[in-house]
Protein backbone atom coordinates (compact mmCIF):
# COMPACT_ATOMS: atom_id res chain seq x y z
CA UNK A 1 0.00 0.00 0.00
CA UNK A 2 1.37 3.43 -0.96
CA UNK A 3 2.15 5.50 2.12
CA UNK A 4 0.20 8.75 2.39
CA UNK A 5 2.36 11.85 2.74
CA UNK A 6 1.78 13.13 6.24
CA UNK A 7 3.19 15.87 8.41
CA UNK A 8 3.69 14.92 12.03
CA UNK A 9 2.27 17.36 14.60
CA UNK A 10 3.48 16.46 18.06
CA UNK A 11 2.16 17.27 21.55
CA UNK A 12 0.08 14.09 21.85
CA UNK A 13 -1.85 14.92 18.73
CA UNK A 14 -3.09 13.15 15.63
CA UNK A 15 -0.94 12.95 12.51
CA UNK A 16 -2.49 15.33 10.00
CA UNK A 17 -2.69 14.34 6.35
CA UNK A 18 -1.73 16.92 3.73
CA UNK A 19 -5.42 17.60 3.03
CA UNK A 20 -6.19 18.06 6.73
CA UNK A 21 -3.16 20.29 7.21
CA UNK A 22 -4.22 22.40 4.24
CA UNK A 23 -7.76 22.86 5.60
CA UNK A 24 -6.49 23.79 9.08
CA UNK A 25 -4.09 26.30 7.48
CA UNK A 26 -7.04 27.82 5.60
CA UNK A 27 -8.94 28.24 8.89
CA UNK A 28 -5.91 29.95 10.37
CA UNK A 29 -5.49 32.31 7.41
CA UNK A 30 -9.18 33.24 7.38
CA UNK A 31 -8.96 34.51 10.97
CA UNK A 32 -5.36 35.72 11.15
CA UNK A 33 -5.65 37.88 8.04
CA UNK A 34 -2.66 40.00 7.10
CA UNK A 35 -1.12 39.66 10.56
CA UNK A 36 -0.14 36.02 9.97
CA UNK A 37 -0.73 35.23 13.64
CA UNK A 38 -3.47 34.97 16.24
CA UNK A 39 -3.61 36.40 19.70
CA UNK A 40 -3.81 33.64 22.36
CA UNK A 41 -7.22 35.00 23.37
CA UNK A 42 -8.51 34.37 19.81
CA UNK A 43 -7.48 30.74 19.63
CA UNK A 44 -10.40 29.28 21.64
CA UNK A 45 -12.97 30.96 19.39
CA UNK A 46 -11.18 29.86 16.20
CA UNK A 47 -10.86 26.25 17.40
CA UNK A 48 -14.58 26.23 18.27
CA UNK A 49 -15.44 27.47 14.76
CA UNK A 50 -13.20 24.78 13.26
CA UNK A 51 -14.90 22.00 15.23
CA UNK A 52 -18.38 23.39 14.74
CA UNK A 53 -19.34 22.67 18.36
CA UNK A 54 -18.86 24.29 21.80
CA UNK A 55 -15.56 23.36 23.42
CA UNK A 56 -15.53 20.94 26.34
CA UNK A 57 -13.40 21.52 29.43
CA UNK A 58 -10.86 18.97 28.15
CA UNK A 59 -10.42 20.85 24.87
CA UNK A 60 -10.23 24.20 26.66
CA UNK A 61 -7.52 22.87 28.98
CA UNK A 62 -5.57 21.60 25.97
CA UNK A 63 -5.72 24.99 24.25
CA UNK A 64 -4.78 26.85 27.43
CA UNK A 65 -1.81 24.55 28.10
CA UNK A 66 -0.45 25.00 24.57
CA UNK A 67 -0.83 28.79 24.55
CA UNK A 68 0.32 29.44 28.11
CA UNK A 69 3.04 32.09 28.22
CA UNK A 70 2.92 32.69 24.45
CA UNK A 71 2.42 36.18 23.00
CA UNK A 72 1.30 35.16 19.52
CA UNK A 73 0.22 31.96 17.80
CA UNK A 74 1.67 31.41 14.33
CA UNK A 75 0.44 28.91 11.76
CA UNK A 76 2.76 26.09 12.83
CA UNK A 77 1.74 26.38 16.48
CA UNK A 78 -1.93 26.49 15.47
CA UNK A 79 -1.42 23.27 13.53
CA UNK A 80 0.02 21.63 16.64
CA UNK A 81 -2.87 22.92 18.73
CA UNK A 82 -5.45 21.54 16.28
CA UNK A 83 -3.62 18.20 16.12
CA UNK A 84 -3.78 17.94 19.91
CA UNK A 85 -7.44 19.00 19.96
CA UNK A 86 -8.50 16.53 17.27
CA UNK A 87 -6.95 13.71 19.30
CA UNK A 88 -9.36 14.49 22.14
CA UNK A 89 -12.68 14.64 20.33
CA UNK A 90 -14.64 13.04 17.50
CA UNK A 91 -16.31 16.36 16.60
CA UNK A 92 -14.09 17.22 13.63
CA UNK A 93 -16.34 19.68 11.79
CA UNK A 94 -15.47 19.92 8.07
CA UNK A 95 -12.69 17.36 8.51
CA UNK A 96 -15.23 14.60 9.17
CA UNK A 97 -15.38 12.03 6.35
CA UNK A 98 -18.78 10.77 5.22
CA UNK A 99 -18.76 7.08 4.30
CA UNK A 100 -20.13 6.45 0.80
CA UNK A 101 -21.64 3.14 1.86
CA UNK A 102 -22.11 0.71 4.76
CA UNK A 103 -18.96 0.19 6.82
CA UNK A 104 -20.36 -1.27 10.07
CA UNK A 105 -19.70 1.92 12.04
CA UNK A 106 -23.42 2.52 12.38
CA UNK A 107 -23.82 -0.70 14.37
CA UNK A 108 -21.46 0.35 17.16
CA UNK A 109 -24.26 1.78 19.32
CA UNK A 110 -26.22 -1.47 19.03
CA UNK A 111 -23.06 -3.43 19.91
CA UNK A 112 -22.52 -1.40 23.05
CA UNK A 113 -26.17 -1.74 23.97
CA UNK A 114 -26.09 -5.50 23.51
CA UNK A 115 -22.94 -5.81 25.62
CA UNK A 116 -24.41 -3.64 28.36
CA UNK A 117 -27.57 -5.76 28.44
CA UNK A 118 -25.50 -8.91 28.89
CA UNK A 119 -23.41 -7.44 31.70
CA UNK A 120 -26.23 -5.56 33.35
CA UNK A 121 -25.82 -2.25 35.13
CA UNK A 122 -24.77 -1.32 38.64
CA UNK A 123 -25.70 1.54 40.95
CA UNK A 124 -24.49 2.11 44.52
CA UNK A 125 -26.47 4.52 46.70
CA UNK A 126 -25.82 5.65 50.27
CA UNK A 127 -28.68 7.12 52.29
CA UNK A 128 -27.87 9.38 55.24
CA UNK A 129 -30.32 10.94 57.62
CA UNK A 130 -31.66 10.93 61.14
CA UNK A 131 -33.90 8.14 62.41
CA UNK A 132 -37.49 8.57 61.27
CA UNK A 133 -36.72 10.67 58.19
CA UNK A 134 -38.20 8.03 55.86
CA UNK A 135 -35.09 6.59 54.19
CA UNK A 136 -36.47 3.06 53.87
CA UNK A 137 -39.89 4.11 52.62
CA UNK A 138 -38.42 6.47 50.05
CA UNK A 139 -36.06 3.83 48.60
CA UNK A 140 -38.88 1.30 48.34
CA UNK A 141 -41.09 3.93 46.71
CA UNK A 142 -38.37 5.02 44.32
CA UNK A 143 -37.61 1.52 43.04
CA UNK A 144 -41.14 0.12 43.38
CA UNK A 145 -39.96 -2.89 45.41
CA UNK A 146 -38.67 -3.73 48.86
CA UNK A 147 -35.03 -2.89 48.25
CA UNK A 148 -34.44 -1.42 51.71
CA UNK A 149 -35.14 -2.90 55.13
CA UNK A 150 -36.77 -1.02 57.96
CA UNK A 151 -35.00 -1.22 61.27
CA UNK A 152 -37.41 -1.66 64.15
CA UNK A 153 -37.57 0.88 66.94
CA UNK A 154 -35.18 -0.10 69.73
CA UNK A 155 -36.76 -1.46 72.89
CA UNK A 156 -35.99 0.14 76.26
CA UNK A 157 -33.53 -2.72 76.96
CA UNK A 158 -31.66 -2.25 73.67
CA UNK A 159 -28.17 -0.81 73.98
CA UNK A 160 -27.95 1.92 71.35
CA UNK A 161 -24.72 2.05 69.41
CA UNK A 162 -22.55 5.05 70.24
CA UNK A 163 -21.57 5.55 66.62
CA UNK A 164 -22.98 5.41 63.11
CA UNK A 165 -23.32 1.86 61.77
CA UNK A 166 -22.92 1.11 58.08
CA UNK A 167 -25.09 -1.61 56.52
CA UNK A 168 -25.34 -2.46 52.81
CA UNK A 169 -27.97 -4.57 51.06
CA UNK A 170 -27.80 -5.55 47.39
CA UNK A 171 -30.56 -6.62 45.00
CA UNK A 172 -30.86 -7.18 41.27
CA UNK A 173 -33.85 -5.39 39.73
CA UNK A 174 -35.16 -6.42 36.32
CA UNK A 175 -37.35 -4.30 34.07
CA UNK A 176 -38.04 -4.99 30.39
CA UNK A 177 -35.11 -7.38 30.21
CA UNK A 178 -32.65 -4.88 31.72
CA UNK A 179 -30.93 -5.88 34.95
CA UNK A 180 -29.69 -3.42 37.56
CA UNK A 181 -27.54 -4.49 40.50
CA UNK A 182 -28.63 -2.03 43.16
CA UNK A 183 -26.71 -1.63 46.42
CA UNK A 184 -28.15 0.58 49.14
CA UNK A 185 -25.98 1.52 52.08
CA UNK A 186 -27.79 2.72 55.19
CA UNK A 187 -26.19 4.74 57.99
CA UNK A 188 -28.00 3.70 61.14
CA UNK A 189 -27.48 5.88 64.18
CA UNK A 190 -26.45 9.00 62.30
CA UNK A 191 -27.42 12.08 64.29
CA UNK A 192 -29.11 10.07 67.03
CA UNK A 193 -26.58 10.64 69.80
CA UNK A 194 -26.34 13.38 72.41
CA UNK A 195 -22.89 14.22 71.04
CA UNK A 196 -22.89 13.95 67.24
CA UNK A 197 -19.49 15.59 66.76
CA UNK A 198 -17.96 12.59 65.00
CA UNK A 199 -21.05 10.71 63.79
CA UNK A 200 -20.01 11.34 60.19
CA UNK A 201 -16.59 9.69 60.64
CA UNK A 202 -17.73 6.11 59.79
CA UNK A 203 -19.43 7.47 56.67
CA UNK A 204 -16.27 9.20 55.47
CA UNK A 205 -14.19 6.11 56.26
CA UNK A 206 -16.57 3.90 54.28
CA UNK A 207 -16.42 6.18 51.23
CA UNK A 208 -12.62 6.24 51.38
CA UNK A 209 -12.45 2.47 51.80
CA UNK A 210 -14.38 1.94 48.57
CA UNK A 211 -12.01 4.23 46.65
CA UNK A 212 -9.02 2.50 48.24
CA UNK A 213 -10.33 -0.96 47.34
CA UNK A 214 -10.84 0.05 43.72
CA UNK A 215 -7.37 1.63 43.52
CA UNK A 216 -5.74 -1.47 45.00
CA UNK A 217 -7.32 -3.71 42.38
CA UNK A 218 -6.67 -1.25 39.58
CA UNK A 219 -2.94 -1.00 40.35
CA UNK A 220 -2.33 -4.66 41.17
CA UNK A 221 -0.08 -6.68 38.86
CA UNK A 222 -2.78 -9.26 38.15
CA UNK A 223 -5.93 -7.21 38.19
CA UNK A 224 -9.31 -8.70 37.22
CA UNK A 225 -10.65 -8.00 33.70
CA UNK A 226 -13.63 -6.24 35.26
CA UNK A 227 -13.02 -4.59 38.63
CA UNK A 228 -16.05 -4.90 40.93
CA UNK A 229 -17.19 -1.34 41.54
CA UNK A 230 -18.28 -0.77 45.13
CA UNK A 231 -17.64 2.98 45.00
CA UNK A 232 -20.70 4.95 46.10
CA UNK A 233 -22.20 6.69 43.08
CA UNK A 234 -24.68 8.87 44.95
CA UNK A 235 -25.20 9.95 48.55
CA UNK A 236 -28.76 11.00 49.32
CA UNK A 237 -28.73 13.32 52.31
CA UNK A 238 -32.14 13.57 54.01
CA UNK A 239 -32.88 17.02 55.44
CA UNK A 240 -35.69 17.18 57.98
CA UNK A 241 -38.47 19.62 56.97
CA UNK A 242 -37.83 22.18 59.72
CA UNK A 243 -38.14 25.19 57.43
CA UNK A 244 -35.16 26.88 59.11
CA UNK A 245 -32.30 25.99 56.78
CA UNK A 246 -29.40 23.59 57.35
CA UNK A 247 -28.41 22.55 60.85
CA UNK A 248 -24.73 22.51 61.93
CA UNK A 249 -24.74 18.70 61.65
CA UNK A 250 -26.04 18.91 58.06
CA UNK A 251 -23.26 21.32 57.11
CA UNK A 252 -20.57 19.30 58.90
CA UNK A 253 -21.49 16.06 57.12
CA UNK A 254 -21.82 17.58 53.67
CA UNK A 255 -18.52 19.46 53.94
CA UNK A 256 -16.83 16.16 54.79
CA UNK A 257 -18.22 14.16 51.86
CA UNK A 258 -18.95 16.48 48.94
CA UNK A 259 -15.48 15.93 47.43
CA UNK A 260 -15.73 12.14 47.88
CA UNK A 261 -19.13 11.36 46.38
CA UNK A 262 -21.99 12.79 44.32
CA UNK A 263 -24.01 14.58 46.99
CA UNK A 264 -27.76 14.93 46.40
CA UNK A 265 -29.60 16.75 49.20
CA UNK A 266 -33.31 16.04 49.55
CA UNK A 267 -36.03 17.37 51.84
CA UNK A 268 -37.56 14.37 53.58
CA UNK A 269 -41.31 14.11 54.25
CA UNK A 270 -41.91 17.28 52.26
CA UNK A 271 -45.69 16.89 52.65
CA UNK A 272 -45.23 18.49 56.06
CA UNK A 273 -44.66 21.84 54.34
CA UNK A 274 -46.98 23.99 52.28
CA UNK A 275 -45.85 24.82 48.74
CA UNK A 276 -44.76 28.32 49.75
CA UNK A 277 -42.94 26.98 52.83
CA UNK A 278 -41.26 24.37 50.67
CA UNK A 279 -39.91 26.90 48.16
CA UNK A 280 -38.70 29.22 50.91
CA UNK A 281 -36.98 26.29 52.66
CA UNK A 282 -35.32 25.19 49.42
CA UNK A 283 -34.03 28.73 48.86
CA UNK A 284 -32.53 28.87 52.38
CA UNK A 285 -30.80 25.53 51.85
CA UNK A 286 -29.34 26.66 48.52
CA UNK A 287 -28.02 29.79 50.23
CA UNK A 288 -26.43 27.67 52.97
CA UNK A 289 -24.84 25.36 50.40
CA UNK A 290 -23.39 28.32 48.54
CA UNK A 291 -22.19 30.03 51.73
CA UNK A 292 -20.36 26.91 52.90
CA UNK A 293 -19.03 26.13 49.39
CA UNK A 294 -20.63 22.69 49.28
CA UNK A 295 -20.73 21.18 45.78
CA UNK A 296 -23.70 19.04 44.86
CA UNK A 297 -24.61 16.84 41.89
CA UNK A 298 -24.81 17.23 38.94
CA UNK A 299 -21.19 18.12 38.19
CA UNK A 300 -20.11 19.44 34.80
CA UNK A 301 -18.07 16.80 32.99
CA UNK A 302 -15.31 17.42 30.47
CA UNK A 303 -17.36 16.10 27.53
CA UNK A 304 -20.52 18.07 28.35
CA UNK A 305 -21.75 20.36 25.60
CA UNK A 306 -23.78 23.55 26.02
CA UNK A 307 -27.11 21.67 25.93
CA UNK A 308 -26.05 19.23 28.65
CA UNK A 309 -24.65 22.03 30.80
CA UNK A 310 -27.96 23.91 30.52
CA UNK A 311 -29.93 20.79 31.49
CA UNK A 312 -27.75 20.22 34.53
CA UNK A 313 -28.13 23.85 35.58
CA UNK A 314 -31.90 23.39 35.58
CA UNK A 315 -31.57 20.31 37.79
CA UNK A 316 -29.31 22.17 40.22
CA UNK A 317 -31.82 25.00 40.39
CA UNK A 318 -34.44 22.55 41.72
CA UNK A 319 -32.23 21.16 44.49
CA UNK A 320 -32.81 20.07 47.16
CA UNK A 321 -35.55 17.78 45.88
CA UNK A 322 -38.67 17.89 48.03
CA UNK A 323 -39.80 14.27 48.18
CA UNK A 324 -42.48 12.11 49.74
CA UNK A 325 -42.22 8.36 50.16
CA UNK A 326 -45.39 6.27 50.26
CA UNK A 327 -46.42 2.75 49.29
CA UNK A 328 -50.22 3.13 49.39
CA UNK A 329 -51.86 2.26 46.09
CA UNK A 330 -55.25 3.24 44.73
CA UNK A 331 -57.16 3.22 41.45
CA UNK A 332 -59.40 6.12 40.46
CA UNK A 333 -61.09 6.68 37.13
CA UNK A 334 -59.26 3.72 35.64
CA UNK A 335 -55.88 5.21 36.58
CA UNK A 336 -53.37 3.79 39.03
CA UNK A 337 -51.83 6.04 41.71
CA UNK A 338 -49.22 5.62 44.44
CA UNK A 339 -49.11 7.96 47.37
CA UNK A 340 -50.38 8.87 50.78
CA UNK A 341 -53.81 9.86 52.03
CA UNK A 342 -53.93 12.97 54.20
CA UNK A 343 -56.78 14.97 55.77
CA UNK A 344 -56.42 17.51 52.94
CA UNK A 345 -56.23 15.05 50.06
CA UNK A 346 -54.20 12.36 48.35
CA UNK A 347 -50.51 12.97 47.57
CA UNK A 348 -49.54 11.33 44.29
CA UNK A 349 -45.81 10.63 44.63
CA UNK A 350 -45.39 10.21 40.87
CA UNK A 351 -46.91 13.62 40.15
CA UNK A 352 -44.21 16.32 40.02
CA UNK A 353 -46.83 18.90 41.04
CA UNK A 354 -47.18 17.07 44.38
CA UNK A 355 -43.56 16.13 45.06
CA UNK A 356 -40.22 15.91 43.27
CA UNK A 357 -39.74 12.15 43.40
CA UNK A 358 -39.82 12.00 39.56
CA UNK A 359 -36.91 14.47 39.45
CA UNK A 360 -34.95 12.35 41.92
CA UNK A 361 -35.66 9.26 39.83
CA UNK A 362 -34.36 11.11 36.76
CA UNK A 363 -31.19 12.11 38.63
CA UNK A 364 -30.51 8.56 39.82
CA UNK A 365 -31.66 6.32 36.98
CA UNK A 366 -33.68 7.59 34.03
CA UNK A 367 -31.43 10.42 32.85
CA UNK A 368 -28.25 10.85 34.88
CA UNK A 369 -27.14 7.42 36.09
CA UNK A 370 -24.32 7.39 33.53
CA UNK A 371 -23.28 10.87 34.70
CA UNK A 372 -23.29 9.72 38.33
CA UNK A 373 -20.89 6.93 37.48
CA UNK A 374 -18.73 9.10 35.19
CA UNK A 375 -18.45 11.80 37.86
CA UNK A 376 -17.53 9.16 40.43
CA UNK A 377 -14.72 7.93 38.17
CA UNK A 378 -13.53 11.19 36.60
CA UNK A 379 -13.88 13.58 39.53
CA UNK A 380 -14.14 11.96 42.96
CA UNK A 381 -12.11 8.79 42.42
CA UNK A 382 -9.56 10.62 40.27
CA UNK A 383 -9.00 13.15 43.07
CA UNK A 384 -8.55 10.32 45.59
CA UNK A 385 -6.26 8.36 43.23
CA UNK A 386 -4.04 11.36 42.55
CA UNK A 387 -3.71 12.19 46.24
CA UNK A 388 -3.09 8.57 47.23
CA UNK A 389 -0.42 7.97 44.59
CA UNK A 390 1.25 11.32 45.29
CA UNK A 391 1.45 10.67 49.03
CA UNK A 392 2.89 7.18 48.48
CA UNK A 393 5.96 8.52 46.63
Amino acid sequence: MMETDRTQCSVSGVTLTQAQRKRVSEWFSEHAGDLSYLEPTQVEAVVELCLGTPLTDTILDTVIDLTDGIDTVDEELFLRIMAAVLARTTSWGDLTLQASGPTGVGSLVAQEGSRSLKRGFGLNIMVVGEMGCGKTTLMNTLFRSKVARRQGDPSPDTITSSTTEIHTVTHVLKEKGVRLRLSITDTQGFGDQIDNTLCFKPIVEFLLQQHASYLKQETSVERPPIIPDTRVHALLYFIMPTGHGLKPLDVALMKQVHHLVNLIPIIAKADGLTMSEREAFKARIREDLSQHEIDVFPWELAEDDAVEEAAKSKIKARLPFAVVGATEERTQGGKFFRGRSTPWGFIDVDNSDHCELPLLRDALVRVYMHDLKETTAQVHYELYRRQALTSSK
